[in-house]
């Protein structure tokens, strides 16, 4: 099947979307009941925290392989029971009785979730390049966006009436149905014919080829680094909700759905920006933007200790510039490796995931309690995005296939 220029379809990015959102719903949706899982199964609230860190990386190493997984025996098979695989283990996570059980769970979590956003990026560059593309990824980006504003708001509401295990029967019926509904009718966008072999061996040298492009790996890291300033609320959700704010365990909305709100408004503008501008032009209109005001809500909320929603403001308009250039720096790291978009997905995601992990497990507890602090991190992130894409749009020409 060759790539084709047409109008992407709202239900078939729909369908995309909500696969890709499976990952972070399950990572933020038990946050809420951290307090309840530490006292049940006697362990302290960091060791709960790494619980979520255990997760994001075994989802990290899962990413890494299933794209080439998806290259060799297509996506829709992948996809599918990489779903089912998860719902198995969320559903074996519901019963865990002692910490050592509750990691095990967390950890199949991770490898059987990480198929969601690697293939749903491989599908979309399978069918789409160029506008089409960075339209559907924004499309795509926009629902995705959702997971983190609801996911624990609905863990909340859960936790508050059924306790903390409903939270991950919640999550098996979830991906139970995504699962059967992709099984149902998603089609197939990888044929016979375009398929790679998959052996270790091969695998092997597809990432030693990688790896070598500069022009890619300055791109992946620099999204990396964009995702970590995206997530780092959604990862310190429960600390900025009870002890920054100082709300209560269904308070969670407060946080996300006005971060989350605007960067479905973001993602939804991507490609006006791109017209309007042009899509390096729109780049760096985006990144100034983010690096502004990460250091004028580090200054402001160091300066004045800022409640609810004041608090929030500067990482609002960080979200809407960080929304609208997410899809654009997909697309531009999926175009060189057209016949190892599978793979190259993989590598994206992988790191995507670590950079969560990262601010899961090191970052939060490093800047507990102090709003100004995950601004400090916002800076530090967009300084990192901006010279890395600079890096990357200079080689850029060197290392592009010459067709794609």
């Amino acid at each position: 099947m060759s790539e084709i220029e047409k109008k992407p379809s709202k239900w078939f990015a729909l369908l995309l979307a909500v696969c890709t959102m499976v990952g972070p719903f399950a990572a933020n949706a038990y946050q809420p009941g951290f307090e309840f899982m530490g006292a049940e199964l006697g362990i302290s609230r960091a060791a709960v925290q790494q619980t979520l860190s255990i997760y994001l990386i075994s989802y990290a190493c899962g990413s890494l392989f299933i794209g080439a997984v998806s290259d060799a025996y297509g996506r829709k098979r992948v996809l599918v029971l990489g779903l089912l695989f998860f719902a198995l283990a969320s559903l074996a996570a519901s019963f865990a009785n002692s910490f050592e059980m509750l990691i095990i769970c967390r950890i199949l979590m991770g490898l059987g979730v990480s198929v969601g956003q690697v293939l749903a990026l491989a599908i979309t560059r399978d069918y789409f390049k160029g506008r089409q593309a960075q339209e559907m990824m924004a499309s795509i980006a926009m629902i995705f966006a959702l997971a983190p504003a609801v996911s624990p708001v609905v863990g909340g509401w859960l936790v508050e009436w059924q306790g903390w295990r409903s939270v991950f029967v919640f999550l098996t019926i979830f991906s139970t149905l995504i699962a059967t509904i992709g099984f149902i009718f998603l089609k197939e966008s990888l044929p016979v014919e375009r398929r790679v072999p998959f052996s270790p061996v091969y695998l092997a040298k597809a990432y030693c080829r990688v790896l070598r492009n500069p022009a890619f790996v300055a791109g992946v890291v620099a999204h990396g680094f964009l995702f970590m300033g995206s997530i780092l609320f959604a990862a310190g959700a429960a600390d900025l909700v009870l002890n920054v704010m100082h709300m209560g365990v269904t308070d969670f909305g407060y946080l996300m759905f006005p971060l989350i709100g605007v960067g479905v408004v973001g993602a939804s503008m991507s490609t006006r920006f791109v017209d309007r501008f042009g899509a390096k032009g729109a780049m760096r209109i985006h990144v100034i933007v983010m690096m502004t005001t990460a250091v004028i809500g580090m200054v402001l909320n160091y300066q004045l200790d800022l409640a609810w929603p004041w608090l929030l403001v500067p990482a609002m308009i960080y979200s809407f510039a960080m929304a609208a250039l997410r899809p654009i720096i997909s697309v531009y790291n999926m175009d060189y490796y057209p016949k190892n978009r599978g793979l190259a997905a993989s590598v994206q995601q992988s790191l995507q995931t670590l950079s969560f992990a990262t601010c899961a497990g090191v970052l939060v507890p490093l800047i507990m309690g102090h709003g100004w602090m995950y601004y400090l991190v916002l800076v530090g992130a967009s300084l990192c995005v901006g010279g890395l894409w600079f890096v990357s749009m200079v080689l850029r020409p060197k290392y592009l296939p010459k067709e794609d």
